[in-house]
């Protein structure tokens, strides 16, 4: 059976997953439990193509494993390797915002020759699980939120202000366009507002084109509705239809 595992460079396979590991990132407003989940899945990758040996021959070469006297400790701090560098790269990659002041906490334990990091994911998690988000992390939070609110009403404004500002072709009332009107099923296209005489659309201009000869061409009025480019010709300082076609023009 065809292995396609196979065909790779197994050291382009071992970085590729290392490289995912070590650019986890708990991303902005992820909760705990998805973080953890996505880092775990990520650590099994890594123990199925790295194995434990080289983390296990590392903590070889550290003081707590030479200070150790006991040979059975010595085993147990090589069988932990691994689960310790996890617990403490998912701490590392923790959002800082939210967890800066139990990472200080834990460097400054170990300074002190108190080393109370928790030395596997789940005791790590149940440290991140209890610890009362940083302040700076909530103030950030009452500020997006501020920011939002603020944004939404700004929209809400304009919005209403368009509405205000816009008559309808069809009922010519103001606050809405034409293809919004209740009455546009109701009205013949014939009788619609736009085609009375005294019809002025003294704000935003609906966009609505009107047929010449065949061929579509409109003029923006400041102010007015959009008119009929062979209407207006007695306006253009005396050039004809001909020579006005398809330009617009804004009187």
């Amino acid at each position: 059976m065809y292995d396609p595992s196979k065909t790779k460079n197994p050291f382009a396979m071992l970085t590729n997953q290392l490289e995912r590991l070590l650019s986890i990132r708990q991303t902005d407003d992820e909760n705990l439990k998805d973080y953890v989940k996505k880092f775990k899945q990520q650590c099994d990758n890594v123990r199925e193509v790295l194995g434990t040996k080289l983390l296990e021959e590392f903590v070889t070469k550290t003081a707590e494993y030479m200070d150790e006297a006991d040979n059975s400790k010595k085993d147990k701090i090589k069988e932990g390797a691994f689960n310790r560098w996890t617990a403490f790269l998912l701490l590392k990659y923790s959002d800082t915002r939210k967890y800066s002041s139990l990472k200080k906490n834990f460097q400054t334990q170990f300074a002190l020759k108190n080393d109370q990091m928790p030395r596997t994911i789940s005791a790590m998690t149940d440290v991140l699980q209890a610890h009362a988000w940083d302040a700076t992390y909530n103030e950030t939070l009452k500020q997006k939120k501020k920011q939002k609110e603020d944004e939404r009403k700004k929209e809400e404004e304009a919005k209403s202000l368009e509405q205000k500002t816009v008559k309808c072709f069809c009922c010519g009332k103001e606050g809405h366009f034409s293809t919004d009107c209740p009455m546009k099923d109701k009205i013949p296209a014939d009788q619609w507002a736009n085609k009375q005489g005294n019809f002025e659309q003294t704000g935003k201009v609906e966009d609505q084109q009107t047929e010449t000869s065949g061929a579509t061409k409109c003029v923006q009025w400041n102010g007015l509705q959009r008119m009929n480019i062979g209407t207006m010709t007695e306006y253009m300082n005396g050039k004809t239809h001909a020579q006005t076609k398809g330009e617009k023009h804004s009187i």
